[in-house]
């Protein structure tokens, strides 16, 4: 045990002595200066100008992050709007027309300011032009000319001349009007009807005893109806309403043969009662025409309320009424009526707002037609 610590010793210090061996066969390195030779001594004339340059050559680390970010936020509103806005007119003009017609157009008096207080209305202006323009043409449908004829005498003997303007007509009755007719002119007169075909009919005549007015055009023919005052045959009590005597009559023969008919006879006993005259609207509403036309309307009250038969109205200004009271259609007879004209300034066919009217009482029918002229303007307007 001695022996082998005496051996490591020996071994450490032969060791020391052969590292101190290679130290001195290897001396350290000297030092080489960076800038010029300076001898000891000697005073450099120039200041070193050398710089010692570090370049690093290696170039930085540039850490490029490579996650990519996947979570994507996608909002959600949890509440949605409900709220829709609904635009309200509040500027909505409250005037009210006073009037109008049916094809002209009112042209305004003043042009409403829209804001929201305004009221805005206006006056029509109203002008004559016509609503409606007819043309009539005879020469396509003239009816064929008859080829069977009845000829007779007919006979007035009442009251009242006859003439062609009080004149006595022939003609076949039907439906309270008279077809095919003759007018004669005096009272011991003769008539002839024809008809296009052999048949039957029923022949009546009257006088038209205050000489109105009393036919009407249609379909190419002329009609013939009642007027009030107009006398017609009876054999009996008149009544009401009237029912005029006729006589049957049959066309026999060969076609262009005349028959011969009865002899009719008629006097003033019986007649169509009522009211008649002419009615003329002097006011600047309007011309009276087709469309906007003059009315006499006839009431059993003094209100004005209990309407009764109206009749068709007048075409034309300063012309011919009549109402009758014992017709069938009318049946009041000879009591009292409250009668009204107006004027449909508007051209709607009916009595309503900026029509001029007149109301002219109580008036009572007569057997022979009362007499009864109208004028009225614009004094008084619904």
């Amino acid at each position: 045990m001695k022996w082998r610590r005496l051996g490591f010793i020996l071994f450490f210090l032969l060791f020391l002595i052969g590292f101190q061996s290679c130290t001195n066969l290897f001396p350290p390195s000297v030092p080489v200066p960076l800038g010029p030779t300076i001898t000891p001594g000697l005073t450099p004339s120039k200041t070193p100008t050398s710089t010692l340059v570090s370049t690093p050559t290696n170039s930085p680390l540039v850490n490029t992050p490579t996650n990519t970010l996947t979570n994507t936020l996608t909002p959600s509103p949890s509440n949605t709007p409900t709220n829709s806005p609904t635009s309200t007119l509040t500027n909505t003009p409250t005037g009210t027309p006073t009037g109008g017609w049916l094809t002209p157009t009112p042209t305004p008096s003043n042009t409403p300011t829209r804001t929201p207080t305004n009221t805005s209305t206006y006056t029509p202006v109203y002008t004559s032009t016509p609503c409606t323009t007819f043309t009539f043409t005879l020469t396509a449908c003239m009816p064929p000319t008859p080829a069977y004829h009845i000829s007779g005498s007919v006979i007035y003997s009442g009251t009242g001349s006859v003439n062609f303007a009080n004149s006595i007509v022939v003609g076949f009755y039907n439906g309270g009007q008279l077809s095919g007719t003759q007018i004669i002119g005096t009272s011991n007169g003769t008539y002839t009807v024809g008809s296009i075909y052999p048949s039957s009919g029923n022949l009546v005549a009257f006088y038209n005893f205050n000489g109105l007015v009393n036919y009407v055009d249609a379909n190419y023919q002329t009609y013939y109806v009642p007027v009030p005052g107009e006398r017609y045959t009876n054999g009996g009590p008149c009544g009401n309403p009237a029912v005029p005597i006729s006589y049957s009559v049959t066309f026999s023969g060969a076609a262009g043969t005349t028959t011969v008919g009865p002899t009719i006879t008629l006097n003033d006993t019986c007649s169509y009662w009522g009211i008649y005259g002419n009615v003329n609207y002097t006011g600047s509403k309007g011309a009276v025409q087709y469309c906007r036309r003059i009315y006499i309307n006839s009431f059993s009250d003094s209100g004005y309320s209990a309407a009764l038969t109206p009749g068709g109205g007048t075409l034309k200004n300063n012309s011919p009424y009549y109402i009758l009271t014992n017709s069938g259609t009318s049946t009041t007879g000879l009591s009292p009526l409250y009668l009204q004209a107006w004027y449909d300034a508007n051209g709607d066919y009916a009595f309503d707002t900026g029509d001029p009217y007149l109301n002219l009482g109580q008036n009572t029918p007569t057997t022979d037609g009362l007499l009864l002229n109208i004028n009225f303007g614009d004094t008084t307007i619904k």
